[in-house]
């Protein structure tokens, strides 16, 4: 799942994606045919749970490094 989230991410893709026709057909080829793609839904809220992760990370280096940031996302 993690894959697929990271893709998303990073080639900032609308989740509505994971359920054409074509994603689904490249994924039976890049995946184990019985491997079964998440919902938009479902991807979705792993985006968000990856995102809150990542914030914390960054959270944590600049609070040890004394350090303040201002983060924001578009969602």
């Amino acid at each position: 799942m993690t894959v697929i989230v990271d893709k998303f991410i990073v080639d900032d893709n609308h989740f509505t994606k994971i359920e054409s026709p074509d994603f689904k057909k490249m994924s039976k080829i890049g995946f184990h045919p019985s491997f079964n793609l998440p919902s938009r839904h479902t991807l979705a809220r792993e985006c968000l749970k990856r995102h809150d992760e990542l914030r914390d990370v960054i959270k944590k280096f600049f609070s040890s490094k004394g350090q303040r940031v201002s983060l924001t996302s578009d969602c």
